[in-house]
């Protein structure tokens, strides 16, 4: 037995070993690492985009990183960034899943990990193609689709003011409230309806979610990535794994089955849930796409977009003054009688520009997902062959000093000309909170009309203060906790409403 044990060792060594001495990103620059596990045992899961900012002012703005025998690009500077999403964007449009991802958005209800068939985590095809498409018309971004989610928005947003003023004065902890708010309004765009706190379509999402948060806290799902037979081990990802995907592809697929319900009684809801079914009938997409698409938009869209307006509160109580001038201009446009509308936005930069400069500055989405090349091609002036990892570095090329004087410091006036107006995009060099080019997030156009009704509905309202002004949290986002996205550590604030007359003059 010994024996036996004594060979397996040998040749895993000798395998890590040839993989290792036959390196195809040689000349390309790194850390270095242990002559078996690469990099592996250097990384900090818990300050991953930090330390690859670190390796990238050492080692320049394309090296590679070792995990074991998989060798990593990593790119964390806007030129070379573009040149990955825009420039060449086809090159290197694949996706790279490890077994984590493959298993959640695999097989619909198998307790098994497959090839995902959603838009996010699919591999770059003509079927990828044909998702993106249809996952956009779903979602109904434009014309009078939009106005249907603003309706749903609003409604959610109004019950979260009324939510906070109903503490009286007291501290509390603005993230369960924010999440709550997102999370219907996203539940809302599926279903085409609103839905209550005390249903059982939210209660089921909710648990799903927080047995997600739970799987990002075991904190070893690159672990699992790396060995897939540790599930078989007692791996903590994995149980929780399991559980999320159970619970996932039950909710999911009573979704789907209500909208086929529904499309054939006439009593049509007009959610992307119901539109997708439609499709599907039709022959355009398969039953896995669905089930992918609607998870796609429900997880993606409820995380980011509540932990970068709880962020944002804890800038405001930081920067009083940025609150004052973004309540100087909603009681200038908006006054205080009417609620907010999208129409809004041209006539109010600074607030615009103090989202936009949010989302620079605290960069929720640290690292975007992998990409994967397609083909031999090129970045920084480095060869990078077919079939190589790709990790992009948002939060370092949002705190890039050669573009953002003392990055460190929120600054919204980096997003306004001389004139006061806000920036045009194509002024906002390394500035990609959404990503760019074939995988831009499909849900930027709802994620920015969400944050801008909430920011505006909110301090229309209320004022934001400190639960204690002597001693008023650390904004630092590199302080943040990581856990697939960047959350604050848990913080107080208090609320009070605001007096307004004449028209909106405080």
């Amino acid at each position: 037995m010994f024996t036996s044990i004594a060979i397996v060792i040998t040749i895993v060594l000798l395998w890590l070993l040839k993989s290792l001495l036959h390196s195809k990103l040689r000349h390309i620059p790194g850390p270095k690492g242990n002559i078996l596990v690469g990099n592996a045992l250097q990384l900090d899961k818990d300050r991953l985009y930090i330390q690859l900012q670190e390796w990238g002012e050492t080692y320049g703005n394309v090296f590679k990183v070792q995990l074991f025998r998989d060798e990593i690009v990593v790119v964390s500077a806007y030129d070379e960034i573009k040149e990955v999403l825009i420039d060449k964007s086809n090159d290197f449009a694949g996706r790279r899943n490890g077994y984590t991802m493959e298993y959640m958005y695999g097989p619909v209800g198998e307790d098994k990990a497959g090839a995902p068939q959603d838009v996010s985590f699919q591999d770059y095809s003509a079927e990828y193609v044909t998702c993106k498409k249809f996952t956009h018309q779903a979602l109904k971004q434009y014309g009078d689709g939009m106005d249907k989610i603003v309706s749903l928005a609003m409604d959610e947003i109004q019950n979260c003011v009324t939510d906070f003023l109903s503490h009286g004065g007291n501290p509390f902890d603005p993230k369960e409230s924010v999440y709550r708010c997102t999370l219907n309004i996203m539940i809302g765009l599926i279903l085409g309806k609103k839905v209550e706190h005390d249903s059982f379509d939210f209660k089921e999402v909710y648990k799903i979610l927080n047995i997600g948060q739970e799987m990002n806290e075991c904190g070893d799902s690159l672990a699992l990535d790396i060995f897939p037979w540790l599930r078989f081990c007692g791996n903590r990802t994995y149980k929780a794994l399991q559980n999320f995907k159970r619970n996932k592809d039950a909710l999911l697929v009573s979704w789907i089955q209500q909208s086929e319900i529904s499309l054939q009684s006439g009593e049509r809801s007009n959610g992307a849930c119901e539109t997708l079914v439609q499709y599907l009938r039709e022959g355009k997409l398969s039953y896995g796409n669905v089930h992918g698409i609607v998870s796609d938009i429900l997880f993606a869209g409820v995380s980011t977009t509540s932990t970068t307006l709880t962020a944002f509160f804890l800038v405001l109580i930081n920067k009083p003054a940025v609150q004052e001038k973004i309540q100087e201009e909603i009681d200038r446009v908006i006054g205080g009688e009417r609620l907010p509308t999208l129409k809004d936005r041209s006539n109010m930069p600074y607030t615009c520009a103090a989202i936009l400069e949010a989302l620079r500055y605290t960069t929720t989405l640290a690292l975007s997902l992998p990409h994967r090349t397609v083909r031999d091609t090129s970045v920084g002036g480095f060869s990078v062959p077919n079939d190589t990892t790709v990790w992009v570095n948002l939060w370092a090329m949002h705190h890039d000093d050669r573009y953002f004087e003392d990055p460190y410091t929120y600054r919204v006036e980096r997003f306004l000309g001389e004139d006061g107006d806000l920036l045009p995009p194509n002024e906002r060099k390394s500035f990609l909170p959404f990503g760019v080019g074939r995988r831009v997030c499909l849900g930027e156009t709802l994620a920015r009309a969400r944050l801008f009704l909430f920011v505006a509905s909110l301090l229309q309202k209320v004022d934001i203060l400190p639960e204690n002004e002597t001693n008023i949290p650390d904004p630092d986002p590199a302080k943040f906790n990581y856990a697939m996205v960047n959350i604050p550590t848990p913080f107080n604030i208090v609320v009070k409403q605001r007096k307004l007359w004449n028209g909106g003059a405080k």
